[in-house]
């Protein structure tokens, strides 16, 4: 009986350390994390020494260039990695935005010595000239030089699934991973000089994420750039510092008259969403609102179309306020594409929104001469997003007075969301004051 029970009790042992090597290899693959599952603060530790054994792939950059994954970029740094798509329009532009706020608000904290790296999840089709493309769309620039980089990197579709492996990011259904939609919403926030590493929920606000990098990268950073800034304010003047490309907000400058840009004549017909042709020139007496509009983007004219739904929103009742939107002339966006089009908007026959189409030479000049806008930009083909992504576009709104006159231009889509939210308020103060007649400028630049 004793034999017997010794034998039962060692099975016992044996299956289950077996369990615990199955459960180990499992979670080497899926899920290299420890301790409790992802908590209501949206984050999670990750165990130690996990950087350890980082496959050290080569990727290349938004600039073209190349570079190890590990040894150039997470090797004894503070390390905050994301990953993408260039065609995502759900999660990733709200994550971008949320880093380039990150990066402007850390700057004073860690300097360059904090980094952020985002690599796509679909290299095959995110070339290194798309990735260039998308960075002008989606990286603020910065003339602070202590400003964390931001990395955005793509590969052969081997080398990044071997760091999402390491990151436990894979599905394993082989078909559900090759989905780039399915892709996760998290941040890997990590201190590669001192082992600690996390999970980060993105889709937290922004002051809680930059609370748990701040805690996992280490606060010492702060002490080891105290020096460099003070040096900084020394070699360039306060006011240089303080208004950096993103800075558009002047303290309480005195409101002046709006100035006169341009001159909208818009002596030419188009057709609307409801088959009737309209003419530009109709819209003397009203303040009005141009934007280009181009529905495949995933990225500019979403913001576009938001900032122009709350004007809506706010002045679509008036009889003396109008919204137009206006593309290149092809055979897919119809009116009654544009019918159908608007209505996924919410908005019906009867808002004051047209949606034109423009044949090229009529739109080149309308933009250029008229609007006061860039040209557009024919997109290389190896630059495109995706295959109706043809032009490149001056995403900018104009706001046009009662007498035709351009009276600003507003950047409601920049990768800073400090400029895109300022331009935006800055567009509805200015439509009220034309309204109200009385055309002064708002408290932020337009331009």
């Amino acid at each position: 009986m004793r034999n017997t029970s010794q034998i039962f009790n060692r099975l016992r042992l044996a299956a289950a350390l077996m369990g615990l090597i199955m459960a180990y290899k499992h979670q080497a693959v899926a899920a290299p994390l420890v301790g409790p599952a992802p908590t209501e603060e949206g984050w999670r530790m990750m165990r130690r020494g996990f950087a350890e054994n980082f496959a050290d792939v080569t990727l290349t950059t938004q600039h073209g260039k190349k570079v190890q994954f590990f040894a150039d970029l997470v090797k004894d740094s503070a390390v905050v990695v994301s990953f993408f798509y260039t065609n995502c329009d759900k999660t990733c532009p709200d994550t971008n935005a949320k880093i380039s706020r990150l990066r402007r608000e850390l700057q004073p904290v860690f300097g360059r010595s904090l980094r952020f790296i985002s690599i796509s999840v679909d290299p095959e089709r995110d070339t290194p000239a798309v990735i260039a493309r998308y960075s002008r769309m989606v990286v603020a620039k910065s003339e602070h030089p202590d400003t964390p980089d931001w990395f955005l990197l793509t590969g052969s579709l081997e080398d990044v699934t071997s760091i999402r492996r390491q990151f436990g990011l894979l599905d394993p259904d082989p078909i559900k991973d090759r989905d780039p939609s399915r892709h996760g919403s998290m941040l890997a926030v990590g201190n590669d000089g001192t082992g600690r590493w996390s999970f980060v929920n993105a889709s937290l606000d922004a002051e809680l994420i930059a609370m748990r990098i701040k805690r996992m990268a280490g606060w010492t950073q702060a002490m080891r750039y105290g020096d460099i800034r003070k040096d900084l304010k020394d070699l360039i003047p306060e006011a240089q510092v303080a208004k950096q490309t993103y800075a558009v907000v002047a303290d309480r400058p005195v409101a002046k008259a709006l100035p006169v840009l341009s001159q909208v004549a818009g002596k030419f017909t188009a057709v609307e969403r409801t088959g009737e042709n309209v003419r530009f020139s109709d819209l003397r007496g009203k303040v009005s609102v141009f934007g280009h509009l181009y529905t495949v983007c995933p990225h500019g004219s979403k913001a576009v179309l938001q900032a122009m739904k709350e004007l809506n929103e706010e002045f679509g009742s008036r009889k003396d306020f109008q919204q137009v939107s206006f593309t290149l002339a092809n055979t897919r966006e119809t009116p009654s594409f544009f019918k159908t089009y608007a209505e996924s908007l919410s908005l019906d026959d009867s808002a004051p929104w047209w949606f034109t189409s423009l044949e090229q030479p009529v739109l080149e000049k309308f933009v250029t001469r008229e609007l006061g806008l860039k040209a557009p930009r024919l997109i290389p083909a190896d630059e495109r997003l995706n295959p109706l992504d043809v032009y490149e576009n001056d995403l900018r709104l104009v706001l046009v007075d009662q007498s035709g006159q351009v009276r600003g231009h507003y950047q409601v889509f920049h990768p800073d969301t400090e400029v895109s939210e300022t331009a935006t308020r800055s567009l509805r103060e200015d439509v009220r004051r034309l309204i109200k007649g009385t055309p002064t400028i708002s408290a932020s630049l337009k331009q």
